[in-house]
């Protein structure tokens, strides 16, 4: 075996070993939520010791950052599937699905935005690396839905609005239905329907939907 090769299957490995840890750490935070992870919390779940997970995660912090950016690289790959829908209309409110979806599984535990608007102080001991990769999945689903809006179907819509002025709206639609109706079961007791909310925001953005 060349150096390059046992170099290559080091690396190989200890991505392996990186993501099994991920993979505990993430089943711990969908039973006890995020106060409920800890490196000592995953070392012990994962059969390792606590210095074995400090070579992959300084600390909490990395874990639930790791977490996060596996589901927000799902979550791009998805909207570049519904980039391909001719009508913007209709490719909106799939991605609104798709990230409610997203929410259920990994947003409302983690907040991707709050790590994007606190960094310099939640984030001031997380590699560097992980910040870089959050930022770019951030900036290529957002490039996405520029795509979209920069249509001439979309023109109309946006009534001489410049796309890029329009990315944090759509954006805001997409994320916030999810996070008013599947927040909590306060959500629920309120009368906050995901379905409901969802078709009236495309009606009062674009004038489409039933508004009944």
């Amino acid at each position: 075996m060349t150096v390059k090769r046992f170099r290559e299957l080091r690396k190989s490995q200890k991505e392996d070993r990186r993501q099994a840890i991920t993979d505990t750490a993430e089943e711990i935070l969908t039973a006890k939520g995020i106060d409920g992870v800890a490196i000592r919390s995953v070392a012990k779940a994962a059969g390792l010791s606590v210095g074995s997970i400090y070579v992959y995660f300084k600390n909490k912090e990395e874990l639930l950052l790791s977490i996060l950016l596996r589901h927000l690289a799902a979550l791009d790959a998805v909207f570049e599937e519904r980039i391909q829908e001719p009508d913007p209309v209709k490719a909106f409110k799939a991605m609104a699905h798709d990230y409610k979806d997203y929410y259920l599984q990994c947003g409302r535990y983690i907040s991707a935005m709050g790590y994007f608007y606190e960094q310099g102080d939640k984030t001031k001991d997380v590699n560097p690396d992980l910040m870089e990769e959050l930022n770019t999945l951030l900036g290529r689903i957002l490039e996405k839905i520029h795509f979209i809006l920069a249509r001439p179907a979309m023109a109309p819509m946006l009534n001489g609005l410049d796309p890029a002025r329009a990315i944090p709206i759509i954006w805001s639609m997409i994320t916030g239905v999810a996070e008013l109706t599947l927040a909590s079961a306060r959500s629920v007791q309120s009368g906050f329907d995901f379905e409901q909310v969802l078709n009236d925001s495309i009606h009062v953005l674009t004038g489409r939907g039933d508004a009944s």
